[in-house]
């Protein structure tokens, strides 16, 4: 039986350090005291690890490619944020290799393996709705291949990530509709494993108890990002007869099939029930009525996760230290409000 290879993150998870700890511990970068510098090298030898001198000899060959997985190019999110970073990657002669993980988590595992073998420059990655373990990104960066999170970044610490404030852009959807006098709002959250769903669900939450209400768990909707699903579960929610008089969808698509439930069972938007959406696609201006939402600039949050990985591409492993930016959002005040 062949014998298993020590990787960096055998170390990491053996002293509870991050990877990129453990690597610049080994490179005896200064950033790193010399107690922790001394565990991992003493661990290091005992654990008989063996850097990948092949892989590291490779990454020195720049190939002009990097792999960019995503959910689904269906996601208008998805297809704006690939085209900043098309702007971006194409005037420095780079090409972008698009997968698509369509929510699936091995999807995803076999494109990070396929993307390494490829030896592409850099992974800029979305992560899928069923993505729990960030196993498969770390033996990307084992390889000396940088990965930039966008949008669905993991809780994962080792990588550098854009992203905006979900929950300070959930609580500025639901504040809007407490202004408007509403107090029984509907959130229909997403899949109930995706972070970003259970950050959005942190603002609502919030939201309420900075206006001294208790929210009602009643009220609470789990489905996943598609707008027959938002139609189906918003239609079976409101066979329940559940008193609500406000409405917020976690993205837009979930929030079109939600109105079109809402319409369907006799009630008016906004009249009867608001109506707040998020991501602002170019198509919910032209609903009736057209919808209010949350704009994030999936365009620049593209291009700035281009910027990342061309500040990384060289960086030693031993001087890197991941970076998060958080770009701003907006509420776009239409007529379903």
């Amino acid at each position: 039986m062949k014998k298993k290879q020590i990787k960096l993150k055998d170390i990491a998870d053996a002293l509870h350090l991050s990877v990129p700890t453990v690597s610049r511990a080994l490179r005896d970068s200064y950033e790193i005291s010399q107690e922790t510098k001394k565990a991992v090298v003493e661990l290091a030898r005992a654990m008989n690890y063996k850097p990948n001198l092949l892989a590291v000899g490779l990454r020195k060959n720049k190939t002009f490619k990097v792999g960019v997985i995503i959910p689904s190019l269906w996601y208008y999110y998805n297809s704006a944020a690939v085209t900043g970073m098309e702007e971006v990657l194409e005037e420095h002669g780079y090409s972008v290799m698009i997968c698509q993980s369509k929510e699936s988590y091995n999807r995803e595992v076999i494109q990070v393996r396929n993307l390494i073998d490829s030896r592409v420059d850099g992974i800029l990655v979305s992560i899928s709705q069923s993505t729990i373990k960030y196993d498969h990104f770390i033996d990307a960066q084992e390889e000396g291949i940088p990965v930039i999170f966008f949008d669905r970044a993991p809780s994962y610490e080792g990588a550098s990530k854009v992203v905006i404030d979900n929950k300070l852009a959930a609580k500025s959807a639901i504040h809007h509709l407490f202004k408007k006098g509403r107090k029984r709002i509907v959130f229909i959250a997403g899949p109930e494993k995706l972070r970003i769903s259970k950050t959005r669900y942190e603002g609502y939450l919030e939201a309420y108890k900075e206006h001294g209400l208790e929210p009602d768990e009643n009220l609470i909707i789990n489905c996943n990002f598609t707008k027959n699903m938002g139609y189906r579960a918003t239609k079976s929610f409101l066979r329940k007869n559940i008193d609500i008089d406000g409405l917020f969808a976690i993205n837009d698509r979930t929030c079109i099939g939600a109105v079109a439930a809402v319409q369907e069972a006799g009630l008016k938007i906004p009249q009867d029930v608001a109506v707040v959406g998020f991501n602002d696609e170019p198509t919910v201006q032209y609903l009736t009525p057209p919808l209010t939402t949350i704009r994030q600039p999936a365009y620049e949050i593209g291009m700035e996760a281009a910027k990342l990985f061309l500040k990384e591409r060289n960086a030693d492993t031993g001087q890197f230290t991941p970076t998060k930016l958080i770009l701003e959002t907006e509420l776009i005040v239409r007529e379903s409000s």
